[in-house]
């Protein structure tokens, strides 16, 4: 994971996908996650213009998990299962 500290972005496109930010600052950003491999943000501050997105395969399992939600049977009982798991606190191991 490539690591970037103590870094300010101003008006930047962002992938996140990847990296591990530590005490950076986020000032009218795109944040942009793919969904290639995980992030991690610590102690960062992103100014409230600042936006996140998803792009790549992420956005794609966004729309297709927004589809079975509002559709009927099987595909919604699993989409509707999925944001029970989104609503549950992570955890996260130790060794990321």
């Amino acid at each position: 994971m490539d690591e970037v500290s103590g870094k300010e972005f101003n008006g930047e496109r962002i992938v996140l996908d990847g990296k591990s930010f530590t005490k950076c600052r986020f000032l009218s950003c795109a944040l942009i996650f793919e969904g290639t491999d995980i992030f991690v943000l610590t102690d960062c501050s992103v100014s409230n213009d600042t936006l996140f997105s998803l792009g790549g395969p992420a956005q794609t399992t966004m729309q297709r998990i927004h589809a079975m939600l509002h559709s009927t049977g099987w595909a919604a009982d699993v989409a509707k299962n999925l944001l029970e798991i989104l609503k549950t606190p992570p955890v996260f191991d130790q060794e990321q």
